[in-house]
């Protein structure tokens, strides 16, 4: 049996909300400044850049280079973005070295980068989290830096390194606590990291219960390689953000993620974009022989299979909308954040229940219908909550373990196909779900299960279910659902 869901406005819905706004830049023009951690009980010294909201309009377009202001490293650094492939590198910054500040107060979030990548590793993310009115602060890590990279001293990775690279991130946060550029809410505070970076995250989250939640990009903050965190000690919520193509940690890292996500304290989402590769999220993308898995033609780590990396702006404004989102929802608690419904009773999750977003990933799928676009947050944001109001009412004691939204091609008209990971008394079920513009206006989806495995397949088991998945729909957005069978 296939039933057809048309979505369309209530007339009394107000206008919904729009999730490329977190793709956007925000309200405020960016300040960066540059302190230096001086943490005595290590002996260590390290640079620190923190961007901040500013108070000022700018129209700025620097070169990132300009973020070293040591002559020789910002030449060094130019030399090897300009020697990039063309588009790979972040190569530019919108941020005004010193600015005044906005008045705040504001949230902040500690960004440990990748191994070797230093300051400029989480640029992008930074600049638009402050644009929306995130403090954010990350360091250049002893012997770990961009310039060590270059200059070929970087430190081997080891457990030391990784342990390190967690106090770092610690003693980045004390000097902000103390010497912020902007006002800061007090307490209100984030951990962020990307490839060895994320294990420093975690360490971080796993020491402070400060810490209000915790990024993970593109590697397993608990790494058997590199024990230094236990994720049975992080109770905060989480974001793990999966590179699929991700062929410096493989499969392995990403299962790893997968299955730290579904183990992790809920709320903890899983975010996973197809042909992103390990440095997608990081403008130094493409810098050296090293970063260029995310840059360029490569061969999947899935198949073996030649393809194109996904394109590296889009990357790192995937990761960077994603990163806001996750921390708007769960450390502000801001609603919009939740880009589809989290979790509630109905699955089984009980209120803190996680939600699961993509935002790029998601809102460049099903764009073709121009009137649907404007009258909900998009044909995928539509779908993914209908498709989890099924599952609530074919499996109610369900728990969602993950959602994934793959872009295809049906025919002549985009297309996307759904993979949902659950856990009911009988054990773990995959189900998958084609997702279908079929015209228009008025703009209807097409919901129809291609492929259902496991011991607990996605069905709808009696009249009771299309009642029950328009009820929850509409709760969650707004949206008139109407379901009819399909011929």
């Amino acid at each position: 049996m296939i039933f057809l869901l048309a979505l369309a406005c209530a007339p009394e819905a107000p206008e919904p909300f729009d999730p490329t706004v977190f793709e956007r830049p925000g309200p405020y023009p960016v300040g960066v400044v540059e302190r230096v951690v001086d943490d005595t009980a290590r002996g260590v010294s390290f640079p620190l850049l923190i961007w901040y909201p500013a108070a000022d309009a700018y129209d700025a377009d620097f070169p990132v280079a300009d973020l070293y202001s040591d002559p020789a490293e910002s030449a060094k650094v130019q030399a090897a973005i300009s020697a990039a492939p063309e588009g790979c590198p972040g190569d530019r910054s919108v941020a005004v070295l010193n600015a005044p500040s906005a008045e705040g107060p504001f949230p902040f979030v500690v960004a440990s980068p990748c191994t070797g990548c230093g300051r400029l590793g989480l640029l992008d993310v930074a600049e638009l989290l402050a644009s929306h009115g995130w403090v954010v602060a990350s360091p250049e890590p002893p012997d770990d830096g961009l310039i060590d990279t270059l200059d070929g001293t970087g430190a081997d990775l080891t457990d030391a390194l990784a342990e390190a690279r967690g106090l770092d991130l610690a003693a980045a946060r004390d000097l902000v606590i103390a010497e912020s550029p902007a006002p800061l809410r007090p307490g209100v505070y984030a951990a962020m990291g990307h490839s060895l970076g994320a294990v420093a995250a975690g360490h971080l989250t796993m020491s402070d219960p400060g810490v209000r939640a915790a990024v993970f990009f593109a590697a397993p903050p608990e790494n058997p390689l590199l024990p230094v965190v236990d994720m049975a000690l992080i109770t905060q919520p989480t974001l793990f953000f999966v590179a699929v193509e991700d062929n410096s940690i493989t499969e392995l890292g990403n299962e790893l993620m997968r299955t730290q996500h579904a183990e992790a304290t809920p709320p903890s989402w899983l975010v996973e974009v197809d042909d992103a590769g390990h440095w997608s999220p990081s403008n130094v993308n493409g810098v050296t022989e090293g970063f260029m898995p995310g840059c360029g033609d490569d061969e999947r780590q899935t198949n073996g299979q030649p393809f194109t990396y996904m394109d590296p702006a889009l990357g790192r404004q995937t990761a960077a909308a994603t990163a806001l989102a996750f921390l708007q929802a769960t450390v502000l608690e801001d609603a919009r954040g939740q880009g589809v419904p989290r979790l509630g009773p109905a699955h089984g999750a009980g209120d803190d229940g996680g939600a699961v977003r993509g935002l790029s990933a998601l809102a460049l799928t099903l764009t073709g219908c121009a009137s649907l676009k404007l009258q909900l947050p998009g044909a995928a944001e539509a779908a993914l909550p209908a498709a989890t109001a099924l599952l609530s009412v074919a499996h109610p004691e369900a728990t969602l373990r993950s959602v994934q939204l793959t872009a295809g091609d049906s025919g002549e008209t985009p297309s996307a196909t759904l993979t949902t990971r659950y856990r009911d008394a009988r054990g773990e079920a995959v189900s998958r779900v084609t997702l279908t513009q079929v015209s228009a206006s008025p703009c209807v989806v097409t919901l129809r299960s291609v492929q259902d495995t496991g011991v607990a397949p996605l069905t709808l088991p009696d009249e009771r279910a299309p009642e029950a998945a328009r009820a929850w729909l509409c709760e969650r957005t707004g949206a008139e659902l109407g379901m009819r069978e399909a011929s």
